[in-house]
């Protein structure tokens, strides 16, 4: 059965810009934050938000201790009058207006002035509306079908506004009506382009398949109308809120189902309910099943991770013996795999994929700290270096609330690598001297650790529950730029076979996030096997060449 996940379906940049300012607030902040009424309509989101001890409220008047608060205006926007009640009651605040929401405000101000009525096409009930309403008054009307348009009267020079969430179709229709009724009408189109595209999407693809799933709230308002849309054309639509109200029957005689969700929704419960289809109606490959399992429980790391520890002795021209190389390795995939285990805030598909292997991960987690400490028992020195290692691992999640220096997760994770491959076996290897070869190699490794884990990271954040950074360019800026400045730095330095892996490597997670930025990637399974693609290949060349040594093939 073919599935389609419509593209356009998720967080708009509205919301997604709301939520990662209240997110950032409550990480940084020490005040309480509070949203003026529900920061998004999704039950499952608002319980993560919850969770990080961010309040919705009704009134600003539930705000008690107004000088250690801090009150978020939600997407919706609201009217002057109670951004100007907010000041003077002096109350912290952080506007988080969608950008095209402040557009309409502005466009309603500006034909205000010069004495147009404004007619509103939306949800009179709806937060946005009432905002617009009270940029609109006193002369304004909200209409919301082609009907209540026809019972207008009186209309002499009229503004017509739209809902950002309204449908397209529905506005031009309304526009030719009131072009009848009215002396002189402005038509602004403020219907937004993410709604725009979303309906467009869904009306090709909701005409083309056998069965429609609509994914969201069904309470949230722009759910219900890209519902009502894929309900006129197609008999065959439904609409759900989570994977949990999908059953085998309702796949009887369909070949494509086409997947679609409000602005409301985030990508990775599309895919929770995507992937409880496949397995609902497809049968994995046992090859499929074999790389889904070791992609998730860190052995496609591991053989990473060997590689390389590999290249960084050569650069440091250290020997290592093949139980120091697997005890350190070990130890470091131990520490990824305990890391991605425990990161509850990170609310993305992987999640729920690791969980779905909840019990063997744990053993796997036990074993791979096992085989570490045992490996590390035949080097005295080993153990001792490796310990505080594995405690930190252990322990550095319950002192992350308390970070003074705020270092971030890629920081952490660098100074990790460099420690497992380049201070412990400088330190095995008793050297005395910081020769310009361990500079080099350190560089390397913080370099190398940096841009995999950041492609990593921007591999699952399009998919994260409060975060959708994939269309923010900045870290892939950042990347290049320290990349580039690593490869100019390091030309003079590495050996010909290495520097053109570098260089292959970077042109190839160029490639890698390009194609994560057109969406065109949509398995995230077989995105991050295509990260350590590289490694697991160059660590086949890395065997390949020892076998010929060891029997003297030439």
């Amino acid at each position: 059965m073919r599935i389609i996940i419509a593209q356009n379906a998720g967080f708009c940049p509205g919301v997604n810009n709301a939520i990662e300012k209240v997110i950032e607030l409550a990480s940084k902040k020490k005040k309480k934050i509070y949203t003026l009424g529900q920061l998004i309509h999704n039950n499952e989101v608002i319980k993560e938000l919850e969770k990080r001890k961010i309040k919705a409220i009704e009134k600003i008047e539930e705000i008690e201790d107004t000088e250690n608060s801090i009150l978020v205006i939600r997407a919706h926007g609201i009217p002057p009058e109670l951004e100007k009640e907010i000041k003077d009651k002096k109350i912290d605040f952080v506007d988080a207006t969608c950008p095209l929401v402040k557009r309409v405000h502005r466009i309603i101000t500006y034909y205000k002035e010069k004495g147009y009525k404004t007619i509103i096409l939306g949800d009179p009930n709806h937060a946005e509306v009432i905002g617009l309403i009270g940029y609109a008054k006193p002369n304004f009307a909200v209409i919301s079908s082609e009907k209540e348009a026809e019972k207008l009267t009186n209309l002499d020079k009229v503004n017509l506004v739209s809902q950002t969430t309204q449908e397209e179709e529905l506005f031009i229709k309304v526009a030719e009506i009131l072009s009848k009724k009215s002396n002189e009408l402005i038509i602004s189109n403020t219907i937004c382009e993410p709604t725009k595209n979303r309906q467009k999407e869904t009306k090709h693809f909701a005409l083309n398949s056998d069965l429609v799933i609509v994914v969201g709230a069904k309470h949230s308002a722009n759910t219900k109308r890209l519902y009502e849309i894929c309900k006129n054309l197609n008999k065959k639509a439904i609409l759900i809120e989570n994977d949990s109200e999908i059953t085998p029957e309702i796949f009887n005689n369909v070949e494509t189902v086409f997947i679609t969700a409000g602005a409301s929704t985030p990508k990775w419960l599309i895919e929770k309910v995507a992937r409880k289809i496949k397995k609902l109606t497809t049968q994995k490959s046992k090859i499929y099943q074999l790389t889904e399992f070791m992609v998730l429980n860190g052995f496609i790391s591991l053989f990473s991770f060997i590689t390389i520890i590999i290249i960084s002795s050569k650069i440091m021209e250290i020997k290592l013996k093949i139980s120091e190389i697997l005890s350190l390795t070990t130890a470091l995939n131990f520490a990824h795999l305990i890391n991605r285990f425990s990161n509850t805030k990170e609310e993305n598909i992987r999640k729920f994929l690791i969980f779905e292997y909840q019990k063997t991960t744990k053993s796997i987690i036990t074993f791979f700290l096992s085989i570490s400490i045992l490996l590390s028992l035949t080097n005295k020195k080993l153990i001792y270096l490796l310990i505080p290692f594995i405690i930190l691992s252990i322990t550095y999640k319950k002192f992350e609330k308390i970070n003074i220096f705020r270092i971030t997760k890629e920081t952490l994770i660098s100074l990790g690598w460099l420690y497992i491959f380049v201070i412990i076996p400088f330190l095995l290897a008793k050297k005395t001297e910081l020769t310009l070869n361990i500079i080099i190699s350190s560089f390397f490794i913080l370099t190398l650790s940096f841009i995999r884990n950041t492609i990593l990271r921007l591999l699952y954040i399009h998919s994260d529950m409060i975060s959708d950074k994939i269309e923010n360019k900045k870290e892939f800026y950042i990347i290049i730029t320290i990349s580039t400045i690593s490869l100019f730095s390091l030309v003079y330095f590495l050996e010909i076979k290495l520097l053109i892996f570098l260089i292959i490597l970077f042109v190839y997670y160029l490639f890698i996030h390009q194609i994560i930025h057109s969406k065109k990637l949509s398995h995230n399974i077989i995105n991050e096997l295509l990260v350590e693609l590289p490694f697991i290949i160059l660590l086949g060349y890395f065997i390949a060449i020892s076998f010929f040594k060891t029997f003297n093939f030439k």
